[in-house]
């Protein structure tokens, strides 16, 4: 099973089940508001992703107010090989039926959910104010979003083989860590970790450390980003693949 890529930070908010999703209800329309019951939604975006080859491995659900304000993320696979070693695709979404935000999603290899209303990933899918229609202003959008998937996937692998086959010297490796820390990609506490996840893998059992190329050193770094909150993982996360290139 591939690794799961979204967290959900749920401090002030309830953790439910989609079945939980069902019993919460929703308000009744207006003329200018059209509210979303939970589970329709997330009904809905399975349905696409499905259409599109993509099936659900991990979901996380948080509500708030009353059960009014949903926050969720979906960890997604293609039912195959995922696109390259623990690489996947995860959904992160929000939205209020009590007029509070408008119904937002975020797409990408990791996202991050939380009810303070952060929302971190590589693009977002689509945003849809709560009016008429927005149900079938959903399914398009995610239709063409998952249209597209195949070419995020050929993205993802071109860029990790071509990391594979770019071979580093020990100097090239150490000069790269280094310039993880000045340019602020990292934090320098990383620094030893790093260093000692990569140049010493063999002994450590890294196997994933081991291969003396930028996919080595990249798999040193992601390692040593286990400690850090959601949050900043991510923004090293973003940081590393540009510095890697």
């Amino acid at each position: 099973m591939p690794d799961a890529t979204a967290t959900l930070l749920s401090k002030k908010s309830t953790r439910v089940t989609r079945q939980q999703l069902r019993g919460i209800e929703t308000p009744l329309s207006t003329p200018t508001h059209r509210p979303v019951p939970h589970a329709d939604l997330v009904d809905m975006l399975e349905d696409r992703l499905n259409a599109s080859g993509l099936f659900i491995f991990r979901e996380q659900y948080a509500v708030q107010s009353h059960g009014q304000k949903l926050f969720g993320t979906l960890d997604l696979h293609n039912g195959g090989a995922s696109a390259g070693e623990g690489t996947t695709l995860a959904l992160g979404f929000r939205h209020g039926n009590d007029k509070s935000m408008a119904l937002k999603c975020v797409g990408g290899c990791r996202v991050t959910i939380c009810d303070n209303m952060a929302m971190m990933g590589d693009t977002t899918v689509f945003r849809l104010m709560h009016k008429h229609g927005v149900m079938a202003g959903l399914r398009e959008r995610l239709s063409r979003y998952f249209g597209e998937y195949d070419k995020q996937v050929a993205s993802i692998k071109d860029r990790i083989e071509a990391w594979r086959w770019a071979g580093l010297t020990d100097i090239e490796a150490k000069a790269t860590v280094y310039d993880a820390v000045t340019t602020g990609v990292i934090p320098s506490r990383l620094l030893g970790d790093i260093d000692t996840a990569y140049f010493r893998a063999t002994d450590l059992g890294y196997t994933d450390c081991e291969p003396r190329s930028k996919w080595g050193l990249h798999n040193a770094f992601t390692r040593s980003f286990k400690s850090l909150n959601p949050a900043p993982e991510w923004a090293a996360q973003t940081g590393l693949t540009r510095l890697l290139g």
